[in-house]
């Protein structure tokens, strides 16, 4: 969460000591950015839902199994 606050506070202040292009609409910017974030988190959750990590140590039964 760090790397992705520097992230997002990095280009903000490059964006505003640099200033923005003359070509480049406020708003039409501001919903690709909203866009493309919603899409990244939706793409990291189903990344994280498919990666099987295993959360929880599941105690084992005497034959090799898990309790369930």
């Amino acid at each position: 969460m760090a790397t992705y606050f520097v992230k997002v506070v990095g280009f903000a202040v490059v964006l505003f000591v640099i200033g923005a292009p003359a070509w480049l609409h406020e708003r039409w910017f501001l919903i690709g950015a909203v866009v493309a974030v919603v899409f990244w988190q939706a793409a990291e959750i189903y990344g994280f839902s498919k990666a099987r990590l295993q959360i929880y140590n599941e105690p084992r039964t005497p034959e090799g199994g898990t309790d369930v």
